[in-house]
């Protein structure tokens, strides 16, 4: 009895053939700065850290969604992060 693999080959044809054979979508690396310390107390919409791509632009800027606020926790200076990763936790204070 022949066996035979049922995954369906990957082709160059397949737009999900990028995803399968690296594991995921790409992801664009940038770098988290933050402007604070933890335990800082900050103002609504304070901007609390930046992300930066490997060019040194500044792509975006993450704010405080509650105001006052405790930073409970911070990503590290400078440290790489992908789309969607947690860099903060803002705790309202009042």
């Amino acid at each position: 009895m022949d066996t035979y693999d049922a995954r369906p080959p990957l082709s160059a044809k397949s737009p999900r053939s990028a995803e399968r054979a690296t594991g995921g979508p790409r992801r664009r690396l940038t770098y988290f700065l933050p402007a604070f310390d933890v335990g800082a107390i900050v103002k609504k919409n304070a901007v609390i850290g930046r992300v930066m791509d490997a060019h040194g632009e500044i792509v975006e800027e993450i704010r405080s969604p509650v105001g006052p606020a405790y930073l409970a926790a911070l990503g590290k200076p400078y440290a790489p992060i992908h789309s969607g990763a947690m860099v903060a936790e803002c705790i309202g204070v009042e």
